[in-house]
């Protein structure tokens, strides 16, 4: 990382896990926690240890796209749009009331039946599970022990099918990540 003229730039980030799970879910939560990993980088902590940036950041383009477009809708609704409905003058306006009502849905963290936060914690946890096993998996040979194992650390009795399930939706979180072999044990030689 290059500092110039009290300047420090991280456009040349690595795939941050948080940001490349953002990407493929959608999930806002984990693109605000890929902003603060890049940041946090760059923070100084006061006596109250509170964080703050006290000199000036280069963000990543594709960052920097998510902050606008959440400044954007944020700004929208401070005049009393709703930005997605702007091409609709019916709809369109919103009073301050209804405008912090919106803000959940309009940020991406709320839809109809759907809470980010919960999804970013159920999706967390499949991807610890998901780790887990491909880390037990190079010790044991036997699938029954696997799922026993599994099972007893992660205290669920879930059905056989549906621990594939959900391993299948960690290791699909996880496909194409360029990070994932520093998480993954090596195998043994004549290992598949």
């Amino acid at each position: 990382m290059s500092k110039k003229n009290n300047t420090t730039a991280v456009n040349q980030h690595p795939m941050d896990l948080d940001w490349y799970i953002a990407l493929k879910t959608g999930n806002p939560v984990f693109a605000w926690r890929a902003v603060y990993n890049l940041l946090r980088k760059e923070a100084v902590y006061s006596l109250n240890n509170r964080p703050s940036i006290k000199s000036e950041v280069t963000i990543p383009s594709d960052i920097a796209d998510f902050l606008f477009l959440q400044a954007y809708a944020i700004s929208e609704l401070s005049q009393g749009h709703d930005p997605r409905a702007l091409d609709n003058k019916k709809i369109n306006r919103t009073s301050p009331k209804d405008s912090l009502s919106k803000m959940a849905t309009v940020l991406g963290f709320s839809r109809r039946g759907n809470n980010a936060f919960l999804n970013f914690q159920s999706d967390v946890q499949i991807i610890q599970e998901f780790l887990f096993y491909e880390k037990i998996k190079v010790k044991n040979q036997k699938k029954e022990k696997l799922i026993e194992i599994f099972r007893k650390q992660f205290g669920i009795n879930l059905s056989e099918d549906d621990i594939k399930k959900r391993l299948n939706r960690g290791k699909k979180l996880l496909k194409d990540w360029n990070g994932l072999s520093d998480f993954l044990p090596k195998k043994n030689k004549g290992q598949t």
